[in-house]
């Protein structure tokens, strides 16, 4: 199951809001439009949520600077279907099941060597 499709209009929303938000501070406003449109909920149908572990969170970040520095898309959208597909392989329903699960794909490692797996068997 990709879940990328989804994450194309979110990225280009993002970038648009840059955009303006850049345009904005140069002139000196301040767009409410813009502003009450961050608080619209991004993901809905049914889609999962994401959670960015701390494992994962160096490629966070280096997914937002490419976005904002450079206006590179692809690495956001491939670190946000990859989180995504994550989290939807966790099983949430219970807390004590989910941690374990958690610390054995890595979720809680820090370092330049972490490394988050998706959870074996987890299905599409």
């Amino acid at each position: 199951m990709t879940f990328l499709p989804a994450f194309v209009p979110f990225v280009q929303r993002l970038l648009r809001r840059g955009h303006e938000d850049h345009e904005a501070k140069r002139k000196g406003t301040k767009d409410k439009a813009a502003q009450e449109q961050g608080s619209v909920p991004v993901f809905a149908g049914g889609q999962e949520r994401i959670i960015v572990p701390t494992a994962y969170r160096a490629d966070y970040l280096g997914a937002l600077k490419a976005l904002s520095h450079n206006a590179h898309t692809a690495p956001l959208i491939r670190m946000l279907d990859y989180a995504q597909q994550y989290t939807h392989a966790i099983d949430w329903s219970e807390l004590g099941s989910a941690r374990a699960m958690l610390e054995r794909t890595g979720a809680f490692a820090e370092g330049d060597d972490a490394r988050l797996r998706i959870p074996k068997g987890a299905t599409d």
